[in-house]
């Protein structure tokens, strides 16, 4: 069971968490401790369960102890690990926290050996069974989230494309949603050695990582021609089918290799006219820095995972401002003063009224010194 630790976190105490997380990671010995991912179990007063569909597709359920019978809402969580690897349970120290929230969390056991679409048809059979349950109990309609990151994040988004109508959100950590692999951040955020730059995860040189993720890509998708295909590949959807997702909720690290793919997504999200989505790039944080909350065994929390947590348990329960506002727990100031600064880039100000969407790709954000222009930012 993990170990709780304290959530506040000043400037110092911060900085000592994120070079604890990465000096594990240039250990690079392959273990979850070594590496700082979050280890152990559920949180205490959570708790897990495993279920199966009519169909046959297994998935765990995380819930709150404190959790009604019934809540008002569920998450549908589909885990990452290049469409070969992962788990539910590796998954339980990120799925409890977000249980807290008061809502089911369910995680797919979605086949890690069979190509696309096979994994989808899992995640969506998931997702209808929970809408048959609470629609047989007369609880009517409920609001339901997907998730996921990294490979995750690319079903959990191809699959909201694919029936939007059984979504109320979508948030992904570190999303895959290029899976052509070949923008421009895997050269700009190649790993460096000396200078401490670039992707801490994949450290490979930019033409092997675009060569290993090509290759993960083509396992999942069985066949190349799937690339054109924009359920499977999101970052090939059109106006018309993008218009139709649930709000979309993206976080990414400012030094991820794929970051691109994120930043592409959400201008092809502004240009269809979309007001209600929100990219945050966390400067200095790497892929899927959410899952690294416990802190690297620094004996401190990861402010930034943390203000990402609850940043989404906002949008998961539909609170209003959930997607931009400053993180709970984390003030300006803070953020300025810590080596990993917090860039907004939101299409809209949720819960603040909407404007067109020319205006809202004018507008600038300001956190602290840090400016962002989206107009300057659509590209990778």
């Amino acid at each position: 069971m993990p170990t709780p630790l304290p959530r506040k976190s000043n400037a110092a105490t911060n900085r000592n968490v994120i070079q604890k997380c990465l000096k594990g990671f240039r250990s690079n010995k392959g273990e979850a401790g070594s590496t700082g991912l979050d280890i152990g179990g559920a949180l205490p007063g959570t708790k897990v369960s495993t279920h199966t569909t009519p169909s046959g597709t297994r998935f765990q359920l995380v819930r709150s102890s404190s959790a009604l019978t019934y809540p008002s809402c569920i998450v549908v969580y589909v885990f990452g690990g290049g469409f070969v690897a992962g788990s539910p349970h590796q998954y339980l120290p990120l799925t409890s926290q977000l249980a807290k929230c008061g809502c089911w969390v369910a995680v797919p056991y979605y086949s890690l050996s069979t190509p696309y679409p096979t994994p989808m048809n899992q995640v969506l059979a998931v997702t209808k069974y929970l809408h048959s349950i609470y629609k047989q109990e007369g609880k009517g309609r409920i609001r339901v989230t997907i998730g996921g990151d990294s490979a995750g994040g690319t079903i959990a988004c191809g699959a909201a494309l694919r029936a939007p109508e059984l979504f109320d959100g979508v948030f992904l950590y570190s999303p895959w949603l290029d899976l052509g692999s070949d923008l421009a951040t895997y050269r700009s955020r190649a790993f460096a050695v000396a200078q401490n730059t670039g992707d801490p995860i994949f450290t490979t040189p930019a033409a092997v990582n675009m060569a290993s993720s090509q290759k993960l890509a083509l396992n999942y998708l069985g066949r190349k021609s799937q690339l054109r295909n924009p359920i499977a590949n999101p970052i090939r959807a059109g106006p018309a089918l993008l218009r139709k997702l649930p709000p979309v909720l993206i976080y990414v690290g400012d030094r991820e290799s794929i970051l691109g793919g994120s930043e592409r997504f959400v201008a092809k999200l502004q240009e269809a006219g979309r007001v209600e989505d929100a990219l945050q790039v966390y400067l200095g944080m790497w892929h899927v820095f959410p899952m690294y909350s416990q802190g690297c065994g620094a004996g401190a929390r990861l402010a930034q995972a943390d203000a990402a947590i609850a940043q989404t348990k906002k949008f998961i329960v539909g609170a209003k401002g959930g997607g931009v506002d400053v993180p709970i727990e984390l003030s300006p100031h803070e953020l300025t003063s810590v080596d990993a600064r917090l860039v907004l880039l939101p299409l809209a100000n949720v819960g603040l009224g909407r404007g067109s969407g020319a205006t809202q790709r004018r507008r600038r954000h300001q956190v602290g010194r840090k400016r962002v222009s989206l107009t300057r930012r659509k590209h990778g």
